[in-house]
């Protein structure tokens, strides 16, 4: 909260609105009664990539990288004191490359969906801002890291069989979405979440 990307395709009055909706979100859910958990999810790219600049609430534009982890930090915190329980969950491990794309491709020509893998190396070193980003903000909230159950020490997987995990570049298809959430037990992660929590 507080902050929102800014750039060519996400302009100054883009980058406002964010914020606004934002925090009329966090209104919502302070006067929620019902809702226990609050699931935070971004590619995080266009807060933390390289060269990625940010709006702040006080009009001033600086690189995301300065202020991005105490941003998310503070909201955790503000997400705590109206008794919620935050969860963020991390992207998919990716490569830069349209994934699901590949997959479909692979599909169509009757290739191996294996070659749509993501190497680890790969995926660590073009989102190394992103992934340290998320290790600084695991002290503070649960993470549910994607990669646990995506990957190897080598590779991660693209696909299972017939369910094709992303979508494009970087976003979960809706069957990936499915079955990682049934495979992983997300809900089961929420709960887990809030018992630590109370502690």
């Amino acid at each position: 909260m507080g902050i929102a990307p800014i750039n060519a395709k996400y302009v100054r009055s883009w980058a406002e609105k964010c914020i606004e909706t934002n925090d009329k979100v966090f209104d919502f859910l302070q006067k929620s009664t019902s809702i226990k958990y609050v699931v935070l999810s971004s590619p995080l790219t266009q807060y933390v990539g390289v060269g990625a600049k940010v709006l702040q609430r006080n009009g001033e534009i600086v690189f995301g990288e300065v202020v991005a982890v105490a941003a998310m930090i503070e909201t955790v915190k503000r997400i705590k004191a109206i008794g919620k329980t935050p969860v963020l969950f991390s992207p998919p491990p990716r490569n830069g490359n349209d994934i699901g794309g590949c997959l479909k491709k692979s599909i169509f020509f009757g290739k191996d969906k294996a070659f749509c893998d993501v190497l680890v190396t790969h995926s660590t070193q073009r989102y190394r801002e992103v992934w340290s980003f998320l290790r600084e903000v695991e002290k503070h909230a649960t993470v549910v890291w994607l990669s646990d159950y995506l990957c190897s020490t080598s590779s991660c997987k693209a696909s299972f069989n017939d369910v094709l995990i992303f979508r494009d570049a970087g976003h979960l298809s809706y069957e990936g979405r499915a079955y990682l959430g049934k495979q992983m037990n997300f809900y089961g992660r929420l709960e887990d979440a809030a018992r630590q929590a109370q502690k």
